[in-house]
């Protein structure tokens, strides 16, 4: 488990790799991720975050009684590629 300082430095490496992505298709990649991939490559993975599903529409939809649950998984690896995977679903 990440500390909340070293996730915040994870969620600012991959904003910062959006965007680095997006500026190497036209071909001007920033350096300013050089060496710190090595020291937050590993495995996040937060925690469950449920939310009670209670409009006209949501019941009329899902039914009374349902959640939509979301949870979030980030990767990275120390060659600096990762892999942010946000899962939803709705449960009973």
């Amino acid at each position: 488990m990440l500390s909340r300082a070293r996730l915040v430095t994870v969620t600012r490496l991959v904003t910062m790799g959006a965007a680095g992505y997006l500026l190497a298709a036209v071909g001007s990649v920033p350096s300013t991720l050089d060496g710190a991939v090595p020291d937050l490559s590993g495995q996040w993975r937060s925690s469950e975050y449920k939310v009670a599903l209670s409009s006209d529409l949501d019941m009329s939809v899902w039914g009374s009684g349902t959640s939509s649950v979301r949870q979030v998984d980030l990767t990275i690896g120390e060659d600096g590629n990762g892999v942010l995977r946000v899962h939803r679903e709705v449960v009973d």
